[in-house]
């Protein structure tokens, strides 16, 4: 830079030729201030969770908590359940009225001729739909020591236990197309009561009933009554003339099929028995050992054969009774 004579300054300028030692300004450069990136590189690896026995038995408490804390949950009602009493009961109402309401519908139900009717408790599962000759019977006393009626808002409610058999014929059952069945059956039942008298609304199996709140009466018959009714029985039994015997008696399924057969009675049946009461269904039981031998006679392609087969073991008696007899619904083999 050199001064001209009026005082001022020039700029130097580079286009010309110089003398002595010269600065030359130059253009000044952008500093980057951000930092210099280096190459990526992967993250450290956290060591896997090291469970001790402490973090253990804390997990452990966490869960016994959470699952403390689910079971004080409320549980949703059950549609099914028998409610409490409440309500003003219909004025000339009566359980006994109720009960004989309940009772007509179960003897209506018993009427029925296939396995599984619509709207009745009772049901026997039938594999080919092929039952043929079904007749259901109604024993002993299906509104004893039932579980209500109750009322509750509208109507009555009762729950218990019917005793039933069916008998049916099944083409393809072997031995014998002959078939008998005890059903236990649980019942619920709702009666409305309407100008003065009940009338039944919906009467189904109720599985879920609770056993506790059902309580028959023991008819507490004497022994030697039940032994004579039993002996009856077996008597019966042995003086059929085909084979396997009718189903209220005892069978092997290996008997030999015949419509001729003899029936040979081998010990006393009564001899070392047992007898119980199911306060649930009403139900007497006797048990013990007995001993059979057949001897059956067949034709086969014009030839005659005979043969001697012998049945044994231990039986199941079921005996209801609604008055002074008892009544012995089936011989079972066990």
């Amino acid at each position: 830079m050199t001064s001209n004579p009026d005082g001022g300054h020039e700029h130097a300028n580079n286009t010309g030729p110089v003398d002595g030692n010269v600065i030359q300004a130059c253009q000044v450069g952008v500093v980057n201030l951000h930092p210099t990136r280096e190459p990526d590189t992967p993250a450290a690896e956290s060591p896997p969770p090291t469970w001790t026995p402490l973090k253990v038995l804390k997990a452990a408490g966490v869960a016994v908590l959470i699952l403390a804390g689910s079971s004080l949950l409320p549980s949703p009602p059950d549609p099914d359940a028998i409610p409490p009493e409440n309500g003003t009961r219909p004025a000339g109402s009566s359980n006994e009225a109720v009960l004989t309401a309940v009772q007509a519908g179960l003897a209506s139900c018993a009427r029925t001729q296939v396995l599984q009717q619509a709207n009745c408790p009772q049901k026997i599962d039938d594999p080919t739909g092929q039952a043929t000759d079904v007749h259901w019977t109604l024993h002993g006393n299906p509104i004893g020591g039932t579980y209500g009626p109750i009322w509750n808002n509208d109507r009555f409610y009762v729950a218990g236990y019917a005793v039933m058999t069916v008998t049916y014929t099944s083409p393809y059952r072997v031995p014998s197309p002959q078939s008998l069945t005890i059903q236990e059956v649980p019942y619920r039942a709702e009666i409305t009561w309407t100008d003065n008298k009940p009338t039944v609304t919906d009467l189904r199996r109720y599985d879920k009933i609770d056993n506790s709140r059902v309580t028959k009466k023991d008819p507490a018959l004497p022994p030697a009554q039940l032994a004579s009714a039993l002996r009856t029985a077996f008597h019966k039994c042995v003086a059929a003339k085909r084979s396997p015997m009718p189903p209220q008696c005892p069978s092997s399924p290996t008997a030999q099929p015949s419509d001729h057969a003899t029936w040979t009675l081998n010990n006393d049946p009564l001899l070392g028995t047992k007898q119980t009461f199911d306060p649930k269904t009403g139900l007497t039981h006797i048990t013990g050992s007995y001993s059979t031998t057949a001897t059956t006679q067949n034709d086969f392609l014009g030839i005659h054969y005979s043969a001697t087969t012998t049945d044994s073991g231990t039986y199941d008696a079921s005996l209801t009774a609604t008055g002074p007899t008892p009544e012995i619904l089936q011989i079972k083999s066990l």
